[in-house]
């Protein structure tokens, strides 16, 4: 069986070298920083002094930048390859602005917006692109996009404390993305995919700090808590029926039967009861549709509580 993925160093003339590669299809990959170009880097300066006796750290260098790439499918059949070339070339840029909605103040400074992209599926040469603070007008650009599947990721970073405070801890906004559009559809439920030489741009994402839960028990046939059983939430649009989805939710009942499931996108569910599902259940439309069949429906919005009792018929 081919390797699924491996990697190799370059010399300082940009030469690689793969060994024991197997016959099969494979793509090379590679990945640059446009800030290698050029002189080197100077040194960082000495650490200042504070206090007598105390010196401050000198600042860490700036992070690279892996803005370029390259990318080659070659067969192998048995015979050594020699004379590749891999060509870096810039990556794309994706952009758009964010927007808020909901009951709570709203952000007095955009910049504390971070936004960055991961990778939707483990093939092709997409990679991270790290949380990158947004404009003053609630504007965002990341650059150096490899060619994949993406789906949008997006925070509020705390406000910096004031003078004489305690930091405010990581996650205490009550700020969550609720959705990331384009061309009208849901980035964050079907994921955005970057071409060679194209560049996306008008992506809207949406911030809320409004609340769904979905709640209830699953009992027996004689009204006891059911044992043995997952709750199943998944989506009634079928086209959403995809890997590592946020609108599917299973759920192990507690000892006394009840189930809770928060941030459920606003939409309309099936809701059933199965003894055992994996992750590739999840996304089978053969086993979703057996057990929509079995299903309750039910819909949820936008900071709605819903309480949906499950009882397992007899036999």
């Amino acid at each position: 069986m081919p390797f699924t993925s491996r990697g190799a160093g370059l010399d300082r003339f940009g030469r690689f070298s793969l060994a024991g590669v197997e016959p099969g299809q494979y793509s090379l990959t590679a990945r640059g920083s446009s800030r290698l170009v050029g002189p080197p880097v100077p040194p960082p300066p000495p650490p200042g002094v504070s206090a007598p006796g105390q010196t401050v750290p000198p600042p860490p260098p700036p992070a690279l930048s892996y803005d370029l790439w390259a990318s080659l499918d070659v067969s192998v059949a048995g015979d050594d390859l020699s004379g590749l070339v891999l060509a870096l070339r810039s990556g794309m840029t994706v952009s758009g602005r964010v927007a808020f909605e909901g009951t709570s103040p709203p952000v007095d400074d955009l910049t504390r917006v971070r936004v960055g992209l991961s990778p939707a599926t483990n093939d092709g040469i997409a990679f991270n692109v790290g949380a990158t603070p947004g404009a003053a007008n609630g504007t965002f650009t990341l650059t150096g996009v490899t060619p994949g599947r993406y789906r949008p990721t997006a925070s509020v970073a705390p406000p910096a404390p004031s003078r004489g405070t305690a930091p405010v801890p990581p996650g205490s906004t009550p700020w969550r993305l609720k959705s990331a559009m384009w061309q009208g559809r849901d980035l964050l439920d079907l994921p955005l995919d970057v071409h060679p030489n194209e560049d996306v741009s008008d992506l809207t994402l949406t911030f809320t700090d409004l609340t769904t839960e979905l709640s209830g028990s699953l009992l027996g046939p004689a009204g006891d808590p059911a044992s043995g059983y997952i709750v199943l939430v998944f989506p009634v649009d079928s086209s959403l029926w995809v890997p590592n989805s946020r609108r599917i939710r299973q759920m192990q009942p507690g000892p006394d039967g009840t189930y809770k499931a928060v941030n459920l996108p606003s939409g309309s569910y099936f809701i059933g009861a199965v003894t055992d599902a994996d992750s590739g259940d999840l996304s089978d439309p053969s086993f979703l549709e057996q057990v929509a069949a079995a299903s309750l429906r039910l819909t949820i919005t936008d900071g709605g509580r819903v309480v949906q009792n499950l009882r397992l018929k007899g036999g």
